[in-house]
């Protein structure tokens, strides 16, 4: 089974992990970023995606939103 994005968490999820003391360690091994984030541990949350791991910016995380990034993986095109 593959990991939720952590971007798609409600609010309220998020929120319940934070009164459970989740570590960021554990939300990086539980969670995943975005399959065009190629930011090395964009979930870390010292050195990682500012946008991501802000409690009110991750909604923002989008292809659109993120391809102005150096991280980001354009999509392949179908053929």
């Amino acid at each position: 089974m593959k990991k939720p994005f952590w971007h798609r968490l409600t609010n309220r999820e998020v929120i319940k992990l934070i009164k459970q003391k989740k570590t960021i360690g554990l939300l990086m091994k539980n969670y995943r970023q975005p399959t065009w984030c190629r930011y090395p541990e964009a979930l870390n949350g010292v050195m990682g995606c500012w946008t991501l791991t802000d409690i009110t910016l991750r909604h923002r995380v989008s292809h659109k939103f993120c391809s102005g990034c150096d991280f980001y993986a354009k999509r392949e095109e179908k053929k």
